[in-house]
């Protein structure tokens, strides 16, 4: 993945969870001077078209379902900044082909074969693989838009495990659950340094640009071995995800990256953050921000004990902080984008976080999805469809 413009927006390591958005591109370029010479896109159109999720939106079927409707008002507080701002604009684009990009990846998993369609090919996922998709043997299957993300992965790797009925000694009845150990205990596996440097090794080849010290170690223990780099844009940290596990053998189980390359669109004009917060109840302005390893383990014992009696929303919400940040995004075609935005901040932790996008609406448009004419057949050697 490469930077081909100077550092955009500080990202900062934030958790959230996933949403898919949506848009289309086109724009043009104007200069801004402010004392400095500061390169400004100045679209005559919108760059990218999102599609309006209608989640929370009144009519919705989710707002009409009496088991799970709720509103939520937010309120800016007064430490929220009203000035507007500058955010640099990356998209992801995939390049060649991919027979190209599947016969290059191959070899670094021992994979043998012709690169062809998935059989489970769509519009909405416009997939190709190498090996057979029988979850009996290894393959590895790329998605041709987007971040041309890819996932090889060895059924063979994890056998059933071996498992027994234990009371569950909490429980007010008479309740079982089940401890399950692995089918193959007592075999080897990687130490996390080695696993950290093959898989850094493994994602150099593939395209990766990363140091020894970015591969984060997840998991370790008798069922495997995990690791994972967040991909970096501008230099900083995204929500693109590379990871590699190792199960007892020890067997390369699965591994996975991203192929696209993030091209530089420019800089564009931002929203402040007390105006973004009244983009946050539609939750059409979502964005994935950079991944946050070290607040991973902490928010899930903060969600221990909590339940829908708990209900958080029953008050407005009070935004009292913002940072800005980079999100990664979706457009209609499967596309995906790097943008401005912030992490607004409603309580002490991240899990009382969420992002926003803060493009303004001239560079980003939110439309009612419409219906799309149903595409030709895949072309594989030429990416096109």
């Amino acid at each position: 993945m490469s930077d081909e413009a100077p550092m955009g927006p500080v990202l900062r390591r934030l958790r959230s969870l996933p949403g898919p958005v949506i848009w289309a591109a086109v724009g043009v370029v104007a200069t801004l001077t402010l004392g400095i010479v500061v390169q400004v896109t100045a679209p005559s159109q919108p760059l990218i078209v999102l599609a309006d999720s209608g989640l929370f939106a009144e009519g919705s079927g989710f707002a009409e379902d009496s088991d799970s409707a709720f509103t939520i008002d937010y309120v800016a507080g007064p430490e929220l900044s009203n000035a507007p701002g500058v955010g640099a604009v990356y998209e992801m684009v995939v390049e060649g082909s991919p027979a190209t990009v599947l016969s290059q990846l191959a070899p670094l998993f021992s994979l043998e074969g012709e690169p062809r369609v998935s059989r489970d090919y769509s519009e909405a996922w416009p997939g190709y693989v190498v090996g057979e998709e029988n979850w009996d043997s290894p393959s590895l299957v790329l998605t041709w838009n987007g971040s041309g993300s890819w996932f090889y992965t060895d059924p063979t790797a994890y056998p059933e495990p071996v498992c027994e009925e234990v009371p569950i000694q909490e429980a007010d009845e008479d309740v079982v659950g089940w401890e399950c150990s692995p089918a193959n205990p007592g075999l080897p596996l990687p130490t996390a340094a080695k696993a950290q440097q093959m898989a850094w090794e493994i994602f150099r080849d593939a395209g990766l640009e990363a140091t020894l010290e970015d591969v984060v170690v997840l998991t370790d223990d008798e069922w495997g071995v995990g690791v994972s780099v967040a991909a970096r844009v501008a230099g900083e940290p995204t929500a693109l995800e590379w990871t590699m596990f190792w199960a007892p053998g020890p067997i390369l189980a699965s591994a996975s990256g991203h192929s696209a390359t993030a091209v530089y669109r420019g800089d564009f004009d931002t929203v402040s953050p007390r105006d973004a917060v009244d983009r946050l109840s539609s939750g059409s302005w979502w964005g994935a921000p950079a991944i946050d390893y070290e607040a991973a383990l902490e928010d899930v014992h903060m969600l221990e004990g909590l339940t829908l009696e708990d209900n958080i929303f029953d008050e407005p919400i009070g935004i009292h902080g913002a940072t800005a940040t980079s999100l990664l995004i979706w457009d209609n075609d499967g596309g995906q984008w790097i943008v401005p935005g912030y992490a607004l901040s409603f309580g002490e932790s991240d899990l009382h976080t969420t992002t926003v996008v803060s493009l303004t609406e001239e560079t980003l448009r939110i439309e009612k999805p419409g219906l799309r004419e149903p595409l030709p057949q895949p072309d594989i050697a030429q990416g096109k469809r």
